[in-house]
């Protein structure tokens, strides 16, 4: 089992990354999206987006509103967070974590979440979520992880 620090790279910007989930139901309520720029300040910040995340909201875009296209929801997403977004590709340190966060955490993590907590880890990102497994094996490696859902739900929000 690799030590998941031997992967990440200090970066001084903040960076943020973005489960599908968070994205599928800030599509589904706009609201979502103001709650949570209510909570966590995104000025200059930087929100990475993974192939993985692009390739799920792709898929579902056609259940949640068919007119919406993945540049729209990129640009809304810049727009009212007041950040940059941007697509980055897996590296292979990524691919690799995630098979390694795969076999540690098999009772709750399942692909392509390793995917997207590894893409975080590697981009030494904070990860913004609503999937209390993924938010779990976050915590349990020691990464940053907001918890969307309780942003939404409590008043005061809570840090996972």
């Amino acid at each position: 089992m690799r030590n998941t620090m031997l992967y990440v790279e200090k970066q001084e910007q903040t960076t943020y990354t973005l489960d599908t989930c968070v994205i599928r139901k800030i599509l589904e309520n706009p609201n979502y999206l103001n709650c949570i720029s209510t909570h966590v300040n995104f000025s200059d910040s930087e929100i990475i987006l993974s192939k993985t995340v692009l390739w799920e909201i792709r898929n579902q875009i056609q259940s949640i509103s068919p007119d919406l296209t993945l540049k729209q929801i990129l640009t809304e997403l810049q727009d009212k967070l007041n950040a940059n977004v941007k697509i980055v590709a897996h590296s292979n340190d990524t691919i690799l974590l995630a098979n390694d966060l795969l076999s540690k955490h098999s009772q709750s993590l399942h692909e392509p979440d390793n995917q997207i907590l590894a893409f975080s880890i590697i981009h030494n990102a904070t990860l913004l979520s609503c999937d209390s497994k993924l938010i779990r094996c976050a915590k349990s490696e020691g990464h940053p992880c907001v918890n969307t859902h309780n942003l939404a739900t409590t008043i005061w929000g809570t840090m996972a």
